[in-house]
């Protein structure tokens, strides 16, 4: 069962665009108070959305410290580091991959498959790249 904990949340953010609860985010480029799903491993993700999701110009919770909920995209263990493994803004297993940079956003606190929700502790962190 994927839970939660959690405090810290950036204040004034507003969604760009419809973003569902349990996602990654990034900022918008030139936009500090912006921002978009995070649907990349290779962008740096700002933090999560939680609770509903926000249509756009809606503000938006984000929290950027803790453990949140995540939607899982492929089959991950309890510990394994996991990234941005799709376009919508799922969650998989992670790893550095030369010449090319790659983000993780945390630890899996939970076994997940694919479309399951689960507990990740965030801990957003650059594992490749220059």
């Amino acid at each position: 069962m994927a839970w939660a904990l959690h405090r810290d949340s950036l204040p004034k953010i507003v969604a760009s665009a419809a973003i569902a609860a349990n996602l990654p985010v990034k900022p918008l480029a030139g936009t500090p108070d912006k921002v978009v799903l995070c649907a990349t491993n290779n962008a740096y993700p700002l933090g999560f959305t939680i609770a509903t999701g926000a249509s756009a110009g809606n503000p938006l919770t984000v929290v950027t410290e803790g453990v949140v909920k995540a939607i899982c995209c492929a089959s991950v263990g309890a510990g394994g580091e996991v990234g941005v493994g799709s376009t919508n803004g799922a969650l998989g297993p992670i790893a550095a991959a030369s010449g090319f940079t790659v983000f993780s956003v945390g630890e899996a606190q939970d076994n997940a498959a694919a479309a399951d929700t689960f507990s990740v502790i965030i801990r957003i962190r650059q594992i490749s790249g220059a």
